[in-house]
């Protein structure tokens, strides 16, 4: 793996570099071409999976657990208190008040309303069925599209455990 210029490296000259073709005829770097070119590939390479994770949270309110996926600058999951109702939230996503279609897989697809929480900054759906949530459990991806276009699809890579975790937080009382 090449040193990165930036924290003091050189780029290697060699013939079989992906960074040759950037250096100048100087031989000099060129930094943002490889700055750019070494940030971009790397780091998702070396990036962890995206996973489905639980957790429980006390926020302001109470108790509240969490079943949620990062990808890149978008995260998707869902909230609640326990005997409280399903909230799925969307960050990085959506702009103002939006209705969005979830959809798993092939299965049946649930239309929602949702607004930007002003408490977490996301955007949050609170019209959901915990059917979706089986379907989660089951499926292997999970699409988000709002009425304007706006899309985002996400694994459901380790949801089965996360989902499960989820409901018996969720429906303790």
């Amino acid at each position: 793996m090449a040193a990165d210029p930036a924290q003091g490296g050189s780029a290697p000259l060699s013939s079989t570099s992906p960074l040759k073709l950037q250096a100048p005829n100087g031989g000099e770097t060129s930094s943002p071409p490889i700055e750019n070119g070494l940030r971009a590939d790397p780091v998702e390479a070396v990036a962890p999976s995206e996973q489905w994770q639980f957790s429980t949270r006390e926020e302001d309110w109470g108790q509240t657990c969490y079943a949620e996926i990062q990808k890149r600058d978008v995260k998707v999951g869902f909230m609640g208190s326990p005997g409280e109702h399903l909230i799925g939230f969307v960050e990085g996503v959506f702009k103002g008040d939006t209705r969005a279609t979830w959809h798993v897989d092939d299965k049946r697809a649930y239309v929602s309303d949702g607004g930007q929480n002003n408490y977490f900054g996301w955007h949050e759906f609170d019209q959901l069925p915990m059917d979706l949530l089986d379907q989660i459990s089951s499926g292997k991806e999970l699409a988000i599209t709002g009425a304007k276009g706006e899309r985002t699809v996400v694994s459901l890579k380790g949801a089965s455990e996360a989902v499960s975790r989820f409901k018996a937080c969720f429906g303790k009382h």
